[in-house]
């Protein structure tokens, strides 16, 4: 048997609509960390530098420094 394209996308659709729906907050949460984790891990410092300064820029230094790395140096 063989999919079509939009059933494919369908099928997958229908998926993450049941797991989500069947997911608690706790395992959503933890889902949603897992995920950005392997999403970032493999970034290289100055992206990942530069995608934290997309969402928290004014918060950037302080999160530097509680990592033990100068902001001035890094930054």
């Amino acid at each position: 048997m063989t999919l079509t394209p939009q059933q494919f996308d369908d099928l997958v659709s229908l998926y993450a609509e049941k797991l989500v729906d069947g997911m608690d907050m706790k395992t959503m949460e933890q889902f949603v960390y897992d995920t950005i984790v392997h999403n970032v891990e493999c970034m290289s410092e100055g992206d990942l530098i530069n995608e934290v300064a997309n969402y928290f820029d004014d918060e950037l230094p302080e999160m530097i420094k509680s990592i033990g790395a100068d902001p001035d140096t890094i930054l």
